[in-house]
């Protein structure tokens, strides 16, 4: 993990999953990478119980996105419906 747009988004998810608002805002306006920032916002929705709109989110941008990024959004998708 090289890359520090990665280590903001991992360290956002991560802060984001234990709760640490201050940690999360401060990955979080570090990452500039739309994509990375609606996966943020879908797991924001997923938390707050609205699984079906962060699933619509993941949806749209998975006929856009190629390679690695398209990938990583059926495998976040599939492993949203799994658990229905």
């Amino acid at each position: 993990m090289k890359d520090n747009k990665d280590k903001s988004y991992y360290g956002a998810v991560i802060s984001l999953h234990e709760g640490n608002q201050n940690s999360y805002n401060s990955y979080k306006e570090q990452i500039k990478d739309t994509v990375y920032l609606s996966w943020l916002e879908a797991e924001e929705l997923v938390l707050e119980g609205n699984k079906n709109e962060a699933i619509a989110i993941l949806d749209e941008q998975i006929k856009h996105l190629r390679g690695l990024k398209l990938l990583s959004a059926v495998h976040y998708r599939d492993s949203m419906t799994q658990d229905e």
